[in-house]
């Protein structure tokens, strides 16, 4: 596993927290003006789950660096980036133009999302049980 991966992660999901923030902010204080309750609702939601899994990809970049040779930390890592461009990247797309068909996308990430998480569950334990 390379540590410029799990540094590349890391920086990733800090960046992904420093646009959730942005983002949140420019809702609040811009959009909230402009949109519509339902439209504002799907803006925060997207947010709100940006900043969740880029967390995520924090945690599993530190996770790759105490685990270096867990091969499957990697997925967990890309199905958390997948899942943030799916999932909050259609809802943004969907406020800004309004095209229904954008969330198609939406599910997709989240199944991302439930994967990763998933995946990274029975890694801990695996691992868990395994240095025992």
């Amino acid at each position: 596993m390379s540590v410029r991966f799990a540094q590349k992660t890391i920086g990733l999901g800090a960046l992904g927290m420093m646009v959730s923030v942005i983002l949140g902010a420019v809702g609040a204080h811009v959009l909230a003006g402009i949109l519509t309750g339902k439209w504002l609702q799907v803006y925060q939601i997207a947010v709100e789950y940006q900043i969740y899994h880029s967390l995520g990809l924090i945690l599993s970049g530190l996770l790759i660096l105490y685990y270096p040779s867990c091969k499957a930390l990697v997925a967990v890592a890309l199905l958390m980036m997948l899942g943030i461009i799916l999932f909050s990247g259609s809802l943004y797309l969907l406020v800004i133009f309004h095209y229904s068909w954008l969330g198609i996308f939406t599910p997709f990430g989240g199944v991302c999302w439930i994967v990763a998480w998933g995946m990274l569950a029975w890694i801990l334990i695996r691992y868990r049980l395994h240095h025992k």
